[in-house]
């Protein structure tokens, strides 16, 4: 049995960790920290379980039957909890950013060579590895560039419901530092890490545009909003290849297709386009891809499979997120030498 605790209460905790972790037959929650009552009661009430709840984030730490800690408590306390849990022979899960300055970054490598020393998992969250939309895209971007040539252009869309009341000022006002992470790591995740530069020209709080282009060739656009009355929140991909591109509707999968820009069809009316192929690919379900991130950090803790994210990729998803932001810079080159132990 892994015994998992939760410091932090918050709505992500609940619907992303606990909703999950309580399904799970060879999982105990241990107890929580969560210094709120009625976040302690609420998450207690809508999720139907009695929970132990720790006096502080250090009496977590002391209990010897605590295998692992998810870390969802706001940025600024995520790099010294995963020192702390680290330090205390706890593996971890850490919502990000796992920083909140690229002066941690050197912090959070030493986190990174401790666990490492130690035999303890550090991982994240990037739920897109295990969403049938981006996994299919994954999974064929081989056939693809056989079919229609070398990539040339990612894009990646999304649309969220405004952020709630007393959330406006989440990481900073920056949806930048929220979500930029997500973006990038599917980009190093379909192509690997190589020499970036990247400009961000427009980040608040309700909406972020980020470009860039890559060493290998690759250039890729992030585009993202929340300013939505609704919680649907669509998602797009449209990758770009020399002789075609592929475009991915997340929700709608009628919507998602290959086109061929060599291979024409004529029509009955005389009319020509583009040789269009629906695909089937599946769609984005937000319980599916909870369930497989909480899944992984359980299976990677009790030895059945490798951490899905290495720490290459964190440290570079983490300077992604920080390079730049509403106060600082614009313009962000990375270069992979950078997220190396």
């Amino acid at each position: 049995m892994t015994r998992i605790a939760i410091s932090g209460l918050g709505s992500h905790a609940v619907k992303g960790h606990l909703a999950q972790l309580k399904t799970f037959a060879d999982v105990e929650i241990a107890g929580v920290v969560e210094p709120n009552d009625a976040a302690f009661a609420k998450a207690q009430t809508s999720q139907q379980v009695s929970l132990h709840r720790y006096e502080n984030y250090e009496a977590l730490l002391a209990d010897p039957h605590v295998d692992g800690v998810i870390i969802a408590t706001p940025d600024h306390l995520h790099l010294p909890q995963m020192q702390a849990a680290v330090a205390a022979g706890k593996h971890v899960y850490c919502e990000k950013p796992l920083i909140t300055n690229a002066a941690e970054l050197d912090l959070l490598k030493d986190v990174f060579r401790t666990a490492s020393t130690k035999g303890l998992v550090v991982t994240s969250c990037h739920p897109r590895r295990f969403d049938p939309p981006y996994v299919w895209l994954k999974d064929n971007l081989a056939e693809l560039t056989e079919q229609l040539g070398k990539p040339l252009a990612l894009t990646l869309d999304f649309s969220y419901d405004k952020p709630t009341a007393g959330k406006e000022n989440l990481h900073g006002g920056s949806l930048m530092q929220d979500h930029a992470n997500h973006e990038i790591d599917y980009t190093h995740w379909l192509f690997g890490l190589a020499p970036t530069q990247a400009f961000l020209k427009v980040d608040s709080a309700e909406r972020y545009e980020m470009s860039g282009s890559r060493d290998d060739g690759v250039t890729f656009e992030f585009v993202g909003t929340r300013r939505l009355h609704s919680q649907i929140n669509p998602e797009t991909i449209r990758l770009r290849f020399e002789r075609g591109d592929v475009m991915i509707d997340t929700y709608e999968q009628p919507n998602s297709y290959i086109r061929r820009h060599d291979a024409i069809v004529h029509t009955a009316n005389g009319r020509s386009s583009f040789s269009i192929s629906p695909i089937a690919l599946g769609v984005t379900n937000y319980n599916l891809r909870n369930t497989a991130v909480n899944r992984a950090f359980v299976d990677a803790i009790e030895g059945k499979c490798a951490n899905y994210l290495k720490p290459e990729e964190m440290l570079a998803n983490s300077l992604f997120s920080v390079g730049m932001n509403m106060q600082g810079n614009r313009i962000f080159y990375f270069r992979p030498q950078q997220a190396q132990l």
